[in-house]
């Protein structure tokens, strides 16, 4: 499942919000595609699952810093240190350690002229290629708060789920939703079988109802959920769920992007399993 081609897109990691919302109005007036994300926790997750044209980072930044992203990026996904733009207040001694370390980057010292990070970013952005549904699924969770996501499809004989795309999971983290029955009791199997959305704003009220569930997100360290059903054309196509690092209220702004995420992936699902049929 692949998507049209996009714009060039580029990740930027930045905690102060004035900061945040000029270089999105500066990028996105240059014809880039904008993902904001506050600090460096998520980063790894995204670019391990997201084609980004560019990404940019200071070094100073709450939670994982831009040296401990380097050295992540580099032992994980070392061709992606040439599209990293590192701008920084850091003193210049240590913004001359971080080049020679990493002389592929590009690294600028606040404070700097717009146009001299317009030039910069164009300087190592790549073409975007199409961009698939599961990165896609990432993407838009991950920019919306979620720390973990999956989405699952009913298998064939329609007894159990499986999972179609993930992100944010281990191995053994996503393995309790590897062939999960439908009668299960996790809020994301309810969630299918109700057809119809689950919102916990807190451990403590879910593991209420779905004890279960403490183990789980002790393990993932999850303080809120939600599940919604996949529905294409009165029909469910399968089961979105996610976890967040903080309890959340789910006010309606909250719930909103997820309710959109749900629905471009009942979109993309149905579209598949009716090809799938016709075939």
């Amino acid at each position: 499942m692949t998507g049209s081609p996009m714009r060039p897109a580029v990740l930027v990691v930045e905690d102060d919000l004035a900061t945040r919302n000029l270089l999105r109005v500066v990028l996105n007036r240059s014809g880039f595609e904008v993902d904001l994300v506050s600090s460096g926790t998520d980063v790894i997750t995204l670019v391990s699952n997201v084609h980004y044209s560019a990404v940019l980072f200071d070094l100073y930044m709450g939670g994982t810093s831009g040296h401990d992203l380097l050295a992540a990026i580099l032992t994980t996904m070392p061709e992606m240190l040439p599209r990293v733009v590192v701008v920084s207040s850091a003193p210049k001694k240590e913004l001359d350690r971080v080049r020679k370390l990493y002389p592929m980057i590009c690294a600028l010292r606040k404070p700097f002229e717009l146009e001299e990070l317009l030039a910069a970013v164009k300087s190592v952005a790549v073409e975007p290629p199409s961009r698939d549904v599961a990165a896609e699924f990432c993407r838009r969770s991950i920019i919306n708060g979620a720390k973990t996501g999956v989405a699952l499809v009913p298998a064939p004989e329609a007894s159990h789920l499986n999972v179609a795309m993930s992100f944010g999971y281990n191995a053994g983290a996503l393995e309790p939703f590897s062939s999960m029955a439908l009668d299960a009791p996790y809020p994301i199997c309810a969630a299918y079988r109700r057809q119809r959305p689950i919102w916990f704003a807190s451990l403590t009220l879910a593991s209420a109802e779905y004890p279960l569930l403490t183990s789980v997100w002790e393990e993932n360290h999850g303080h809120a959920l939600a599940a919604l059903p996949l529905m294409s054309d009165g029909q469910c196509v399968g089961v979105a769920g996610w976890s967040f690092r903080d309890a959340r209220p789910f006010a309606a702004d909250e719930r909103r992007p997820f309710e959109e995420i749900a629905a471009f992936l009942a979109t993309e699902l149905g579209a598949s399993s009716s090809a799938a049929r016709a075939g």
